[in-house]
C-alpha cells in the first residue's frame, strides 16, 4: 500500500509543479498576461497577510496553534469538552495542510499575527494555483487570457479566500486534480485524489456520484469501480486514523451546522417532510444517469449543476461560492458572447449580499491591519439608524443573488448539456464508414482513429465479420469475397441502426489467423462507431446511415504491393498466391468496390512518388496522397497552419464537383503533427483527450485532417 500511495502521489507532480509546457511562470518574457498572473499572484499573498475573518483568526488559527503547541494532540476532543464544535469544522488532512506551515516556520516570528496569516494562507495559496493550472491544462493556451480575468482576477474567488479567510480551495483543489487525473483514465490516481479530497471536507462527496456516473460510461467494469470507491474510503479512513475513533471528531466534520443546513430546506407533504437538496440532488443524479454518452465537459456541468442546488436552497455561507465558481468560470472561459454579463452579475450579487446581510463582517476583516474598524456598525446597522427598512434591503439582495443563480443553472444546462446532446459525437453516435479493397489500410485507419479517440470512446465492426462462409468452402470456387452475395449485408444494416440508436448489439467476428468465425460477442454502441469492410456504400440503405462515408483509393501497383506485403505478413500467404487472387477478384472489384468511391465524402488516393519493385519488403517507398473532401467542410485553417511546416508540400482548391482537394507530399515531424493538433482541433479536449496519441509523416498529416472533418461533421 505504502509503494502504492508513493507511486500516485509523486504522479500528481505533473500537474502541481507545471501542467503544461510554456506555462505563465516560466514564459522567458514577461508579456501582459504574465504580469496579471505575477502581480495577482503577490496581491493575494500580500492581503492574505493584512485581512481576516474571525472564522481565521478565532477559530481555525487557535485550532491549529493547540494541535502544534500540544505535541499533536488531539484538538476536536480538546475543543469539544470546551462547547465548541464548530470550531474546525475539517477532517484531519485539512488540520495537517494547515498546520505544516506554521509548524516548521512558526518559530521565526511566533507571535506575529501578519507572519501567522501568512503561514494560514499558503496552503490556500497552493490550491488556488493548482486549480489555475489544471484550468489551464483543459483550455489550454487559446483561453490564457479569459482564464487570468474570469478565475484569477475573480473577485468572489479573492475575497473567500485573501479576505475572508475560508478554506474551501483545498478541497476543490484536489477534486480538480481527481477530475484531472480522472480524464487521462488514471484512476487509480484519482480515486486516491479524491479520497484526500474527502479528507479535507466531507461536503465534497456531493460529488462522488457523479464521478461514478463518469465511470460507469467508460464501461470499465464493476470491479475497477468498486476499486475505486475502496481506494477512495480506505485514503480517507486511513488519512484520519488518529481521530476516527473519538466521538468528538464525527461531532465537529459531520454533525455540525453547516452539514445540518444540507436539510433545513423542506416542504412538508401528508405530515412529511421532503428535503429539498437531497431530492434536487437525487434528480440531478437521474438525468445524468440517462445520458447515454457524455465526456469531461458534461461531467463538469453535472457538478457545477449540482453544487448550485446547494446553494440555491440553503441560506449560503461566504466560502460556499468557492465550490462553484471554478465550474461556472470554466464554461464561461469556453463561451463568447453576451452571456459573460451573467457570470459578472451573480459576483457583484454575492458582494451585495454579503455587503447588506445583518452579520456582515466586512468591516471585521479589518481588525488584524485595523483593529478599530472593526467596532465600526456595518452597513445594515446604518441602514436601518437612517430609518430605512435594512430587512428589505437584506431580502433584495438575496433575491437578486438567487435570481443570478437561477440564471447561471439554466445557462448551464442549456448551454452545457444540451449543447452536448444536440452535438453528434456527445448526444448519438457518430458513425463512420470506412470502405476500399483489400488490402488498402483501412483496419489502419480506423485503429488510428480508435487509438487519437480512446478506446473507450471508439467501437469498430470488421465488414468480414459477414463473410457468408469460412475459408476454404466450396462456395469461394464459384463467388469472391468482393461479391455482395458472398456477404450478409443487409444484416449489417440492421446492426448499424442498433448501434446508432445506442443499442448493444451480438456479433461473430471472422478470425484471419483461422479463417474460421468465432461465437457471438457482445459489441456496445459508442460516441465514435466505426464500419470498415469492402461494402460500406454499396447499400443505399446502409449507405444512409453514415454521418462521414471514407474511402481508401490507391493506385494499382501502390494496392498490390501494400496487399502482398500485409498477405505475407499477417496471412502467411506466398506472393504468387496473392497476385493469384487480385487477378481473380479485378473484375468484382472494378464492378462493387471501385464504384462505391463516388459515394465517399472522404476520398484518399495514394501513388508511389518512384516507380515501385511490387512486393519488395525492403525498398523504402516515398508516397504522396490526394484527398477529396465535400467542400461544406471548413478545414482551411488547419490547411494554412499545415503550409508552414518546413517538409511538407501542399496544395489545396476547389474543384467541380462540390469536392475540396488537397495534396500532400514530403513529410512532417511528429512534433509538428501534435502542435497542429493542439492548435486546430481544440474540441478533442472537449472528450477527455488532451494529449492524443497521433501518428507521424504524411499518414500522420492525413489523420490530422480527417480528425479536424470528424469534428466539423459532427456539428453539422
Amino acid at each position: 500500500m505504502y509503494k502504492f500511495l508513493r507511486r500516485e502521489i509523486l504522479s500528481v507532480q505533473e500537474v502541481i509543479l507545471g501542467v503544461s509546457r510554456g506555462s505563465l511562470l516560466s514564459s522567458a518574457r514577461l508579456d501582459n498576461i504574465s504580469f496579471l498572473f505575477t502581480g495577482f499572484a503577490f496581491l493575494k499573498l500580500f492581503a492574505g497577510c493584512l485581512f481576516a475573518s474571525a472564522f481565521l483568526t478565532d477559530l481555525f488559527l487557535p485550532f491549529v496553534n493547540y494541535f502544534i503547541n500540544s505535541g499533536f494532540a488531539n484538538p476536536y476532543e480538546h475543543f469539544n469538552s470546551l462547547g465548541e464544535v464548530a470550531h474546525f469544522p475539517y477532517p484531519a488532512i485539512m488540520l495537517y495542510l494547515m498546520a505544516v506551515p506554521k509548524f516548521l516556520f512558526g518559530w521565526i516570528a511566533p507571535n506575529n499575527i501578519f507572519f501567522n496569516l501568512f503561514l494560514l494562507r499558503l496552503p490556500i495559496f497552493i490550491s488556488d494555483i493548482t486549480i489555475f493550472f489544471v484550468l489551464k491544462s483543459w483550455l489550454q493556451d487559446r483561453f490564457e487570457k479569459r482564464l487570468i480575468y474570469f478565475y484569477w482576477l475573480s473577485p468572489v474567488l479573492f475575497y473567500i479566500s485573501y479576505v475572508h479567510g475560508q478554506l474551501d480551495v483545498i478541497p476543490i483543489s484536489l477534486l480538480f486534480l481527481s477530475l484531472y487525473f480522472l480524464f487521462k483514465d488514471k484512476y487509480n490516481s484519482s480515486a486516491l485524489l479524491f479520497g484526500l479530497a474527502l479528507a479535507t471536507k466531507t461536503n465534497v462527496l456531493i460529488a462522488y456520484p457523479f464521478l461514478c456516473l463518469y465511470l460507469m460510461s467508460k464501461h470499465i467494469g464493476v470491479k475497477a469501480i468498486v476499486q475505486y470507491v475502496a481506494i477512495t474510503f480506505f485514503t480517507f479512513i486511513l488519512l484520519n486514523t488518529p481521530f476516527v475513533f473519538y466521538e468528538s471528531f464525527w461531532n465537529s466534520i459531520i454533525f455540525n451546522q453547516e452539514s445540518a443546513k444540507l436539510f433545513n430546506a423542506f416542504i412538508v407533504l401528508n405530515d412529511a417532510k421532503i428535503y429539498l437538496v437531497p431530492a434536487a440532488l437525487s434528480i440531478l443524479f437521474v438525468r445524468g444517469f440517462a445520458l447515454k454518452h457524455y465526456g469531461p465537459d458534461v461531467l463538469i456541468m453535472l457538478l457545477g449543476f449540482a453544487f448550485s442546488m446547494v446553494l440555491l436552497f440553503i441560506p449560503p455561507m461566504q466560502g460556499w461560492y468557492f465550490w462553484l465558481m471554478p465550474f461556472l468560470s470554466y464554461f464561461y472561459i469556453k463561451k463568447n458572447g453576451k452571456s459573460h454579463f451573467i457570470y459578472i452579475s451573480l459576483s457583484a450579487c454575492y458582494l451585495l449580499y454579503f455587503a447588506f446581510t445583518k452579520d456582515s463582517d466586512f468591516l471585521n476583516v479589518f481588525s488584524v491591519v485595523f483593529p478599530g474598524m472593526a467596532s465600526y456598525p456595518n452597513l445594515y446597522t446604518l441602514i436601518l439608524e437612517n430609518g430605512f427598512d435594512a430587512d428589505k434591503v437584506v431580502n433584495l439582495s438575496y433575491t437578486a443573488l438567487q435570481a443570478t443563480m437561477i440564471i447561471n443553472c439554466y445557462w448551464i444546462y442549456n448551454e452545457g448539456l444540451e449543447m452536448s446532446r444536440k452535438d453528434k459525437i456527445f448526444g448519438s453516435p457518430f458513425l463512420i464508414g470506412i470502405g476500399g479493397n483489400s488490402g488498402v489500410g483501412k483496419s489502419t485507419i480506423s485503429d488510428a482513429i480508435s487509438t487519437i479517440f480512446g478506446s473507450y470512446n471508439t467501437s469498430i465492426l470488421r465488414g468480414d465479420d459477414m463473410h457468408k462462409w469460412k475459408r476454404n468452402h466450396e462456395k469461394w470456387g464459384e463467388l469472391t469475397h468482393l461479391d455482395p452475395k458472398a456477404n450478409h449485408l443487409h444484416e449489417e444494416v440492421s446492426f448499424l441502426k442498433k448501434l446508432k440508436s445506442g443499442q448493444k448489439i451480438y456479433r461473430r467476428n471472422y478470425d484471419h489467423s483461422t479463417g474460421e468465425f468465432t461465437d457471438e460477442k457482445p459489441l456496445r454502441s459508442n460516441s465514435l462507431v466505426i464500419y470498415e469492410g469492402l461494402h460500406p456504400f454499396y447499400l443505399p440503405a446502409q449507405r444512409n446511415l453514415y454521418d462521414l462515408k471514407v474511402f481508401i483509393k490507391p493506385s494499382t501497383e501502390l494496392m498490390c504491393h501494400w496487399k502482398i506485403l500485409r498477405d505475407q505478413e499477417k496471412r502467411g500467404y506466398s506472393k504468387e498466391k496473392v497476385l493469384e487472387t487480385i487477378d481473380k477478384r479485378k473484375r468484382d472489384s472494378e464492378r462493387y468496390i471501385d464504384t462505391q468511391k463516388n459515394k465517399a465524402e472522404f476520398l484518399i488516393e495514394a501513388f508511389p512518388v518512384e516507380p515501385l519493385d511490387i512486393g519488395c519488403p525492403d525498398q523504402d517507398i516515398e508516397v504522396s496522397y490526394r484527398l477529396s473532401i465535400t467542400n461544406d467542410v471548413y478545414i482551411e485553417h488547419l490547411i494554412d497552419e499545415l503550409y508552414h511546416v518546413e517538409d511538407l508540400h501542399i496544395k489545396h482548391w476547389y474543384s467541380e464537383s462540390d469536392h475540396q482537394v488537397v495534396e500532400l507530399a514530403g513529410t512532417a515531424s511528429i512534433e509538428d503533427i501534435h502542435r497542429l493538433g493542439s492548435k486546430c482541433i481544440s474540441r478533442l479536449s472537449d472528450l477527455g483527450i488532451n494529449k492524443p496519441e497521433w501518428p507521424e509523416g504524411l499518414f500522420g498529416v492525413i489523420m490530422l485532417t480527417l480528425v479536424k472533418v470528424i469534428m466539423e461533421k459532427s456539428r453539422s
